[in-house]
């Protein structure tokens, strides 16, 4: 079981790697995964925000996060 969902989790963050800039620029800015994760964490408990797109591009630091409903 451990080892499927290690797979899964590889194959997530490879297809994300492939995708966009936004992702890019997220996890340069974040430097580790553990940062990344952590720093993902902090922002959806708090707030919502309208797409994924929204979400990576405030977590490298290029757009300033939601206003809180």
């Amino acid at each position: 079981m451990l080892t499927t969902l290690n797979l899964l989790a590889s194959a997530c963050h490879t297809a994300c790697d492939l995708g966009g800039r936004a992702w890019e620029a997220a996890r340069h800015e974040l430097v580790t995964c553990q940062g990344f994760f952590h720093r993902l964490r902090e922002l959806t408990s708090y707030l919502v925000f309208p797409s994924w797109d929204h979400l990576l591009k405030t977590l490298a630091f290029t757009r300033p996060p939601p206003l809180r409903p």
